[in-house]
């Protein structure tokens, strides 16, 4: 169909509506359904058909996406099951003496899980929590910590799911252009990634807050400290320890970065290209290599975890529904994203928007 200016009100019913509602499922859906009614000429059941059509097939389309998701969320929902997390936060608080430590070793953790931004996030929140609660800092700083280190730092890491996913965004028909060396080269112009680290480290060492920041650090010092979490009683109290998180978390990443390597390796045999580091992380597989770093990981944890009595068999597999139902909203999130892509597609969006800046041009 021809692009007009209706191809942008999807997107822009979703974000308007996220704005103004806060709930970003409810905008996503409802933006979705608008590409639909555009798409359909306003016919309510065509519209409900493509719409449906159109997220089953990106749903199927991108299942290697959702299973190392539901990983992800398997390794988190197990870390904290097992008592392994708790635990940690135990040591890391016995080992900082102070509100900017607290802050320091947040961020310096975020830094240092480099692989997924989203197991970082999950991570590095399940840990640090008791830990910045001991020192009052406010829940929303803990947020703001996490998020400006864990993307800042994967999109910077040459080793990373992003690394992989950029350096693969070359098309086919630049065979002149490494994505890889590509991507190296564009990490000194990577402003937002470097000033976003910057300001973190800068916000932890001078304690400095500001606006509504400031007003919900205030507010966090008034509060009454939490009080000391109890393990629960029965077969599966939590014992784990903190190399009970440490080991599976260096498991996965160096699990990760080899089935990253072997990926590209094979990729590189089959297209005839040289095995250069820059040719075998440009041409890998990411999403599967991180599948199969966290499934490694996962039996890892298993033969870490049942036989020490840390937790029950019982008790492992329970964490499998655990973790799906903690990574179900992210999945909700990508799967209604997918759908207003789709649509922004097949409503050529990017067309109407290419027409409208070449229209400029010419005027110009």
């Amino acid at each position: 169909m021809d692009a007009t200016f209706w191809a942008l009100m999807p997107p822009v019913v979703a974000i308007v509506l996220a704005l103004i509602t806060k709930e970003v499922y409810v905008s996503l859906l409802i933006g979705i359904l608008a590409g639909g009614l555009f798409y359909a000429n306003f016919n309510v059941l065509d519209a409900l058909e493509t719409t449906f059509t159109i997220m089953g097939e990106r749903v199927g389309s991108n299942t290697n996406i959702i299973v190392f998701l539901v990983l992800l969320g398997m390794l988190v929902a197990l870390m904290s099951k097992s008592g392994a997390s708790r635990a940690y936060g135990s040591w890391a608080s016995r080992s900082i003496k102070t509100k900017r430590g607290a802050l320091f070793a947040t961020a310096g953790l975020g830094a240092l899980i480099f692989v997924d931004d989203y197991f970082n996030c999950l991570t590095v929140g399940t840990v640090m929590r008791p830990v910045t609660e001991r020192y009052k800092i406010s829940k929303a700083k803990l947020a703001y910590i996490i998020d400006a280190t864990a993307a800042p730092v994967c999109i910077l890491a040459p080793i990373s799911s992003w690394a992989a996913a950029v350096s693969s965004y070359i098309p086919a028909d630049y065979s002149h252009v490494n994505g890889f060396a590509l991507f190296i080269q564009a990490i000194p112009y990577n402003f937002y990634a470097l000033l976003m680290l910057w300001l973190v480290f800068l916000v932890a060492l001078t304690g400095r807050d500001f606006g509504p920041m400031y007003r919900r650090e205030q507010l966090a010092i008034r509060q009454e400290p939490p009080r000391p979490e109890t393990a629960p009683e029965g077969r599966d109290r939590p014992r784990g320890r903190a190399v009970d998180l440490l080991l599976p978390t260096a498991c996965l990443i160096v699990t990760v970065v080899w089935g990253m390597a072997v990926l590209g390796r094979r990729s590189c045999r089959e297209a005839g290209l040289a095995l250069t580091a820059s040719n075998v992380f440009a041409n890998t597989d990411a999403p599967m290599a991180l599948c199969f770093g966290r499934s490694v990981t996962l039996l890892v944890m298993a033969l870490l975890y049942i036989p020490r009595g840390v937790m029950s068999f019982s008790g492992f597999v329970e964490g499998f529904l655990d973790g799906f139902k903690l990574i179900t909203p992210a999945l909700l999130v990508l799967t209604f994203a997918w759908g207003l892509k789709s649509f922004a597609a097949r409503l050529d969006t990017a067309a109407f928007v290419r027409e409208l800046f070449d229209g400029q041009e010419t005027l110009t």
